[in-house]
């Protein structure tokens, strides 16, 4: 079994390796399995979130509580003095926008 975000709604699909195509029950779309590779998952620095993100990105913002976490092989964190969590913002603000 593997698993891919939805390209239209972001739900998280999970299907039979041998597939090419999974049709998402949320939306309808057709997602093509040939690019799941390239998607990357990793979870919230403040809420743990599970949270998708294509290849190459350097940040994946958080629906849920809006902080924006950095895609780095080694995740730098600081302390942050708002929420007293790891967070990608430096200066407190808990990395939102």
């Amino acid at each position: 079994m593997s698993e891919l975000a939805c390209g239209g709604c972001f739900t998280m699909l999970v299907y039979n390796r041998g597939a090419t195509n999974i049709r998402c029950p949320h939306c309808g779309r057709v997602n093509s399995t040939r690019s799941a590779n390239q998607i990357g998952h990793l979870s919230c620095g403040h809420c743990r979130t599970t949270l998708a993100y294509p290849s190459g990105a350097s940040t994946v913002g958080c629906p849920t509580c809006r902080c924006v976490n950095p895609v780095r092989v080694q995740q730098l964190w600081w302390l942050c003095t708002a929420c007293t969590i790891g967070c990608s913002a430096p200066d407190g603000s808990g990395g939102e926008s």
